[in-house]
């Protein structure tokens, strides 16, 4: 079995929400690597660019038709804090938070990923505290885009989960959720909602 956790690090996410996540994930690969299971951590948010921003003024001063972009200046800020394949966890310490959430993209890039690599059963598991955004893009194409990817996982046979940091809005998007109404309960919650998985074989 592969485990990959995908970390919203969003700004919303900063202070006791990151640290507890970096604890959590510690935890949990932890735990996971003495059960012979191999996992990975990754971690995602938008950044602004100033080349894009370049772009961007550029193409709409020519006249161009940029209907069909959603992200225009701000660039994907996607790391890999602990990969598969090694039990060095040092890395999740420099878990940090950035500015956005573009959660469909950063799925996607989870989930191919994990698809990669070589496993009889894949889990991915999502720690989001919102919906998603960007400062650029409509809400509403960002939240029917993470529909559609969430679709379309299920079908690679992924297992998704989506683990909500004080809110509800996973319960929109992944129809396996849980929702962590107090920040303190955030360990105990991942693990009962994995070893609940593990189980269901």
């Amino acid at each position: 079995m592969a485990v990959t956790l995908l970390i919203d690090r969003s700004g919303s996410m900063a202070g006791r929400k990151i640290e507890l996540a970096r604890l959590c994930a510690t935890a949990l690969c932890d735990a996971l690597t003495q059960l012979s299971f191999d996992c990975e951590v990754l971690g995602y948010c938008s950044v602004e660019s100033a080349p894009m921003r370049q772009l961007y003024e550029r193409q709409l001063a020519a006249g161009a038709d940029l209907r069909r972009y959603n992200r225009f200046v701000e660039r994907l800020d996607l790391k890999v804090y602990k990969r598969f394949g090694t039990a060095d966890l040092s890395g999740i310490a420099a878990i940090d938070c950035g500015h956005e959430n573009p959660d469909g993209e950063a799925l996607a890039w989870a989930a191919t990923r994990l698809a990669e690599h070589r496993a009889e059963r894949r889990i991915l598991m999502v720690f989001s505290d919102g919906y998603p955004s960007t400062g650029d893009g409509d809400p509403q194409v960002l939240r029917h885009d993470l529909r559609e990817r969430v679709a379309a996982i299920g079908k690679r046979g992924i297992e998704l989960v989506g683990i909500g940091v004080l809110t509800d809005a996973v319960e929109d998007f992944y129809p396996h959720n849980v929702v962590v109404s107090r920040l303190a309960e955030l360990p105990s919650t991942v693990f009962s909602v994995l070893s609940s998985m593990l189980l269901t074989r």
